[in-house]
């Protein structure tokens, strides 16, 4: 198991006409940060609307968990 960190490559639009943002995970898959860096400049270089910004967020933490599942045994009320 590798222990790089792993990023995914975020949209974010903003709906000026409404007042909310949207967001997308392009791709769909976590990139190493070099791999992630160069994406993202280059959706930056394409990117020509204002309102469409691109951002790294750090999955590692989401992703592996040492911890075990919770199981509910009983019907919570």
């Amino acid at each position: 198991m590798s222990t790089e960190s792993k990023f995914f490559i975020i949209k974010k639009n903003n709906w000026q006409h409404r007042n909310f943002s949207t967001y997308e995970i392009m791709k769909e898959k976590a990139f190493s940060l070099e791999e992630a860096t160069r994406k993202l400049l280059a959706y930056e270089q394409l990117n020509e609307d204002k309102d469409i910004t691109y951002h790294l967020n750090k999955v590692d933490e989401y992703l592996t968990s040492n911890e075990e599942p919770l199981v509910l045994n009983k019907e919570v009320a």
